[in-house]
């Protein structure tokens, strides 16, 4: 007889941000196709009234979860245990898990990332422009946990006095998060793809693709990123900028920002280590497409008879 069971249901509805049980739904077919996790069982097994059948329902939870722990386990162990496990996987606040798990609402905590909350975060990212090549970029982005599970991410960069704004709406994909964002005016896009952040969601890792803007021609381009989340938003869009990753200052711009000054020192060496040049940036120039394509374009012209 499994341990707990909707307590253990509403803590993985909550790390995973889903809303609704449809959510929750969805990430257990994204997991298994043909899992037996569906709308109408699940609404009985959150209340309490029935549980699973099969035990193949809490092997695609473990997947769900990206957990190492077996399908049984998870049916067996203690709601304490478990919560222990996704505080593992996510970095996510026991109190708030064992609040939810006793089926009270969680105390009103400063910087929750509940339904509604926009987060800030100073992103970090190798310059694409040639003109600034070896600096680093950094950005602004901002991502809105609103209801219904939708995640809506807003990415600002400043290019000389022109500030670039970008919107669109990122998709949810096992522990992954993708997102094609158009920018506000000429629709250029820009796709990002990142760790999906457990809570309290203090920072974010991932890739960002598109096509170089500051540039003689328009280079399609790829990086990585980071991106901080910061206790003092207000001062982020005025510092958007250039600038070089001498050792110390990205500790210096999250001080700025509000971050305490042993976390801001403790994360700046990583985070330079993670986009140092050459690594991170990734950029096809159109030479290397036209000397390919003028070996090709022969055969398609002209094939042999």
């Amino acid at each position: 007889m499994p341990t707990a069971l909707p307590a253990k249901l509403r803590v993985t509805a909550a790390v995973l941000g889903c809303a609704r049980r449809k959510d929750l739904c969805a990430r257990f077919r994204a997991a298994n196709p043909s899992t037996e996790f569906d709308l109408e069982r699940s609404h009985k097994w959150m209340q309490g009234r029935a549980a699973p059948r099969s035990a193949r329902v809490y092997d695609d939870w473990a997947l769900v979860l990206g957990s190492s722990r077996s399908g049984a386990w998870i049916a067996a162990c203690t709601t304490d245990a478990f919560i222990e496990e996704v505080v593992r996987l996510f970095g996510a606040d026991a109190a708030t898990l064992r609040d939810l798990a006793a089926g009270q609402r969680p105390p009103v905590r400063h910087g929750a990332a509940g339904p509604g909350a926009e987060m800030a975060f100073a992103c970090y990212s190798p310059a694409w422009s040639p003109y600034f090549r070896g600096q680093l970029l950094r950005g602004s982005l901002y991502l809105e946990m609103r209801r219904g599970g939708e995640r809506r991410l807003v990415y600002r960069e400043r290019i000389g006095d022109s500030q670039i704004e970008f919107r669109g709406i990122a998709e949810v994909g096992g522990r992954t998060m993708c997102a094609l964002l158009h920018a506000v005016g000429d629709g250029l896009p820009l796709c990002f793809s990142l760790y999906q952040p457990g809570m309290p969601a203090s920072a974010l890792a991932g890739i960002m693709a598109g096509s170089t803007y500051l540039a003689q021609e328009a280079r399609p381009t790829t990086c990585r990123f980071v991106a901080v989340r910061v206790p003092q938003p207000a001062a982020l869009e005025a510092s958007n900028r250039y600038f070089v990753p001498r050792p110390g200052a990205v500790a210096d711009d999250l001080m700025t920002l509000g971050l305490p000054g042993a976390t801001a020192t403790e994360v700046d060496a990583a985070i330079l280590a993670l986009l140092r040049e050459g690594a991170a940036v990734d950029q096809v120039e159109l030479s290397d497409q036209t000397r390919i394509a003028e070996a090709v374009d022969l055969g398609w012209i002209s094939p042999d008879p």
